[in-house]
């Protein structure tokens, strides 16, 4: 076992060490594994290639819905999920690629649809995204590559900056979400 010290000092001014145990064996090994893991799934900050969303479907059926995330970082729209034919309880992937939450349905996917079509975002996700309770999400549903696109306040907000602001002389500015 691995001994931490400390150094405190005392009411005559000297120096005394304390000594107390360090993390345990396990505890190292789930600290330095789990969380960093957890995370690095979640938060895959590569950004996509530049998309035209009209080339992801091959037939351009493209569908936009909005959700609200609720207090146990969950949200849903049962019109756009029912584009997908996604069934309850299937297994999909969620990751966050540069500022858009990417939502697949594949076989080896680590998270599930609830029974009642709740999809929950990792918390990872909703603490580098900034998601509370009551956040409103803009979804966007591609049938032919079963995938969910889901776009947070800031992000639309960055996106329609960057193709607002040059057409009616603007700076950049940051986005405002309320």
């Amino acid at each position: 076992m691995k001994l931490m010290t400390a150094t405190t000092g005392t009411q005559d001014g000297r120096e005394r060490r304390r000594y107390r145990p360090g993390p345990t064996t396990a505890e190292a090994i789930i600290g330095a594994v789990v969380p960093d893991s957890l995370t690095a799934a979640c938060l895959k900050t590569e950004p996509l290639p530049s998309i035209n969303l009209s080339e992801l479907s091959r037939d351009g059926t493209i569908h936009f819905g909005m959700a609200a995330i609720d207090d146990h970082g969950r949200f849903t729209d049962r019109r756009i999920l029912r584009t997908l034919s996604w069934e309850p309880e299937g297994r999909i992937d969620i990751a966050l690629h540069g500022d858009i939450i990417v939502v697949r349905s594949v076989h080896y996917g680590t998270d599930l649809l609830s029974p009642r079509g709740f999809i929950k975002l990792p918390l990872p996700i909703r603490r580098w995204r900034s998601l509370n309770a009551g956040d409103r999400l803009l979804l966007v549903s591609i049938p032919t590559s079963a995938a969910l696109l889901a776009y947070d306040c800031a992000a639309l907000g960055k996106i329609l900056n960057a193709y607002h602001a040059p057409a009616v002389g603007l700076d950049h500015a940051a986005p405002r979400c309320s």
